[in-house]
């Protein structure tokens, strides 16, 4: 039998939440509830001492009736188990009409919240909101409060970095639903009638009141405070030493609660007198997925036994130094999952797919500058150069990485390091045919092939048979790895340079789109096939950086051209066999490193218009529109962004029905060209 789900979340037994997800208060409950009877508060498992709230669609003036007798209850309840229990409450539940401060919330901020009563937060921050809860009545039967409620919640666990987790409590009229949002879940109650079920409100009460602050969702190997000018800061375990964070140098926030919500921090240890900048990264990892610290350090002892590793620089210098890593551990000193800590090791009853996620943490020694925050062209060329030689020696060791972008390619004392090795795999033996293609991958950068997931250049005859009739399954190898790398430079280029021309602002839009679509993946391996021939029309100084970009589009071409055009004698280097030829992906490593390196050295002195660009996500998602300033090769002083007379570049939706309008500028297409010319030749028929 399917399950319900309501706005989105799936909806799951209270007995679940209850039993598996709340912290246990049975004993407590019962207590309590045996005194509140005795007060007269409940008679026949019912409140008496409140009165119930007008029904829905009264005109009277009755927004706030439900919110003001839920929260009596909630003190009269904190009160009694306070009496019962011998210590006060830990949190409160609060009307919001205080202001809180410090949280960058989007939506309206809730109308109630379940507070800590703690020294520890500031109890006018939002940082303080332990449970958002949503408890005003809605005149109307269509206006609920479940999707400000998911907002509020979602904005929690995207606000602060310290919560697991958190609950959610929502309310119309009588109505009253629990809410839970984490790293790998969302899951929501059936609907409690809190005044004609009163011991189930108790227990929910007393459960919320008394928890611990890991109980309500709080890390506490993480601690907040404010530096010297007032700034958020943190102070982080990681294994047994602490760490104080400086500055945030990478927050991937996404729009759901769920999710891996990579933050990066510049920091130093806190028993380091001279306090020497590290970077810490803080993320939710799959279950079952090897620690990218653990990739790192066993990638660097294959380096090192490499003989003869053909690099500028030692091997290992490409890729970063693991100082210390490992799983965040609870208060209990198991390691934090999302199920095994927090629904007591059971998978939640719903229809879709059961994941987990465990917290974990790495710290590494180099603090460098990402590819979309460089504010020079040939610092980015640079680094690309780099992150191929790091492609390359992985392809000496029949390993793949399977999420270049421009994020993970930084910029350290001038040298270029390939970073975020969780996806590391092995592309030889069977076992790699079909590792997880389906979401991995930075989209902006994807290659056209895995985000198809189909081999896109096997070779036909007369256009209707194939010259392969049984392709092998499609499976990553190292040319979409290559691939990535040439989608950073042509979005280097073309990011930057899209003010230069509508030309290229057009081909911008096109190529890195708000939301794929399989028409999208389409034009970009068109681009490929027909050399990027739409991005001739720009000009300089950033014509020569493109013009080596079409240069290694058609040559990746080519090698995609061998290696699908004889998967027989091709396929045999899956199996660690090299094929009779010649592997198709020998050379094209160090083809792509002479390019980047000859970009480079022509894109001297040219600085870009908008660094610090915006995130790149693993979802399809394109960077939100910025005001370009054109380009200038001048190297005394690099353009800043201008505040007026620049061209709004303003935001563009593809939908899956219609294509986006062209550019009159822009160069004519195939098609174009042909109705232009039928047009002519049509019109020449009727004046003769």
């Amino acid at each position: 039998m399917p399950h319900v789900s309501i706005s989105g979340v799936p909806q799951v037994p209270l007995e679940f939440f209850f039993d598996s997800v709340l912290p246990c208060v049975t004993e407590l409950a019962a207590r309590v509830e045996e005194l509140l009877v005795k007060e007269g508060h409940i008679v026949n498992g019912s409140w008496t001492s409140l009165r119930p709230p007008t029904p829905c669609g009264s005109d009277l003036p009755l927004e706030r009736e439900t919110e003001l007798s839920v929260i009596p209850i909630f003190d009269k309840v904190a009160l009694v188990g306070e009496s019962v229990r011998q210590r006060p409450p830990n949190a409160r539940l609060v009307d919001s009409s205080t202001t809180t401060t410090g949280c960058k919330s989007r939506p309206p901020p809730p109308d109630a919240q379940i507070r800590l009563v703690s020294p520890d937060f500031d109890p006018n921050s939002c940082f303080a909101t332990a449970v958002p809860c949503k408890l005003k009545s809605m005149r109307k039967p269509e206006e609920s409060n479940e999707r400000e409620l998911i907002w509020s919640c979602q904005d929690v666990l995207r606000d602060d970095p310290r919560r697991r987790f958190t609950f959610g409590i929502s309310l119309d009229d009588t109505d009253l639903r629990i809410w839970f949002f984490s790293r790998s879940h969302e899951l929501v109650t059936p609907p409690l009638n809190y005044l004609e079920e009163a011991p189930r409100l108790v227990q929910l009460f007393l459960a919320l009141a008394f928890a611990s602050q890991e109980e309500l969702g709080y890390d506490e190997s993480m601690t907040q405070f404010k530096d010297n000018c007032g700034a958020v800061q943190y102070k982080i375990q990681v294994g047994e030493a602490f760490y104080v964070t400086t500055k945030l140098l990478s927050d991937h926030r996404h729009d759901a609660a769920c999710g891996r919500t990579t933050r990066v921090w510049e920091a130093y240890r806190e028993d380091d007198l001279e306090r020497t900048p590290v970077a810490l990264k803080d993320l939710w990892t799959s279950t079952g997925a090897i620690q990218e610290g653990t990739q790192l350090l066993d990638l660097h002892e294959r380096l090192e036994a490499l003989e003869d590793p053909g690099t500028p620089h030692p091997p290992g210098q490409y890729f970063l130094t693991v100082l210390n890593h490992g799983y965040v551990q609870t208060a209990n000193g198991e390691d934090d999952h999302t199920i095994e800590n927090m629904t007591r090791g059971c998978f939640p009853p719903t229809d879709g797919p059961s994941y987990s996620r465990m917290h974990y943490r790495i710290v590494f020694k180099e603090v460098g500058t990402p590819v979309h925050s460089l504010k020079c062209l040939s610092e980015a060329m640079r680094a690309l150069a780099d992150a191929t030689q790091a492609l390359r020696l992985l392809y000496q060791l029949g390993l793949i990485h399977r999420d270049v972008s421009a994020g993970n390619i930084l910029l350290v004392d001038g040298v270029g390091k390939l970073s975020d090795l969780e996806y590391l795999r092995s592309f030889k033996g069977p076992s790699s045919s079909q590792q997880d293609i389906h979401a991995i991958g930075t989209a902006d950068y994807t290659s056209g092939e895995v985000a198809a997931r189909r081999y896109c250049f096997i070779p036909r005859c007369h256009d209707t048979t194939r010259s392969v009739s049984r392709p092998p399954p499609f499976r990553f190898n190292p040319l979409h790895d290559v691939e990535s790398t040439l989608w950073v430079g042509i979005w280097s280029v073309s990011y930057h340079g899209r003010g230069n021309s509508e030309a290229m602002k057009e081909f911008y839009d096109t190529y890195f789109p708000r939301h794929f679509t399989n028409y999208t993946i389409d034009d970009r391996m068109l681009a490929i096939s027909r050399g990027l021939s739409a991005a001739i029309s720009l000009t300089d100084p950033l014509l020569p950086a493109m013009n080596i970009l079409r240069g290694l589009g058609k040559k990746l071409l080519n090698h995609y051209h061998i290696f699908e055009g004889d998967f027989a004698n091709q396929s045999l280097v899956f199996e660690g066999v090299a094929p009779p030829n010649g592997s198709a992906f020998d050379g094209v490593h160090a083809a792509f490193i002479a390019e980047f390196e000859t970009a480079a050295a022509q894109c001297e002195g040219i600085f870009l218009a908008a660094p610090d660009a915006p995130k790149h996500q693993t979802t399809c998602a394109a960077p939100s529109p910025v005001i370009p300033t054109p380009i200038t090769s001048s190297p005394e002083r690099p353009l800043k962004r201008q505040k007026t007379a620049s061209p709004q570049v303003p935001p563009v939706t593809r939908s899956t029905g219609n294509r986006k309008r062209r550019s009159p500028n822009a160069p004519p297409t195939r098609r174009s060209a042909r109705l232009a010319r039928k047009s002519k030749a049509s019109a020449e028929a009727k004046k003769t």
